[in-house]
């Protein structure tokens, strides 16, 4: 196994896409925040027709650790076009190993500069690990519910669940990952938490 020492050393030697230095996560962090405020307003960019100027390659500013939920569309909720969010899915935004490790690459070889978890009201996963009856709820989909269910602490109500699962995703993030740790420490990564709400649009962050 892999020391977090040796890890870190790797993430500082990665073949990592250029990236102006100057450009500070914070930075992103506000241009995500301008294209949630236009998605809300309805002023949303215009859909680009054709993608073949991302055809060599990507380099993503941003990442996007968000609930599978089909209401919730990380590109339309933050107004960005193609190429400018590399986003990972899972119902409940836990982090697992498939979830970090696709982080990583988003990190260490795209250059993203900042990883926002994004959950939303009224979100299913939650809703379903705050019940207490597993008996009708298929085999494969309890171990997301038992990742949702590490970040209660007891008596949640629906919203504060929410909230902590976002927040408990983000501690983990950091927690399992050496290379994300890493980065977040030489000031290169941002790693931010927000709930996304269904019926206003509004994306609170939690920074």
């Amino acid at each position: 196994k892999i020391s977090k020492k040796d890890s870190a050393l790797l993430w500082k030697n990665a073949n990592r896409i250029s990236r102006d230095a100057s450009v500070h996560w914070q930075s992103i962090l506000d241009d995500l925040k301008e294209g949630n405020q236009r998605f809300k307003d309805a002023a949303t960019v215009q859909r680009p027709v054709e993608f073949t100027a991302h055809t060599a390659g990507q380099a993503p500013p941003a990442a996007i650790l968000s609930c599978a939920d089909s209401r919730v569309p990380p590109e339309l909720i933050f107004n960005q076009d193609v190429g400018e969010l590399f986003v990972v899915r899972v119902a409940g935004n836990i982090a697992t190993s498939t979830q970090i490790g696709s982080l990583e690459f988003a990190v260490a070889k795209l250059g993203c500069s900042l990883i926002v978890v994004l959950g939303h009201t009224e979100c299913g996963a939650v809703a379903a690990a705050l019940g207490d009856d597993d008996s009708g709820i298929p085999g494969n989909l309890l171990p997301v519910l038992t990742g949702v269910r590490a970040s209660f602490s007891g008596g949640e109500t629906m919203d504060d669940a929410i909230r902590s699962n976002v927040k408990h995703t983000c501690d983990e993030l950091l927690r399992q990952s050496p290379v994300l740790q890493a980065a977040v420490d030489d000031g290169s990564l941002g790693v931010v938490g927000g709930v996304y709400d269904l019926a206003t649009g509004n994306v609170d962050f939690i920074e």
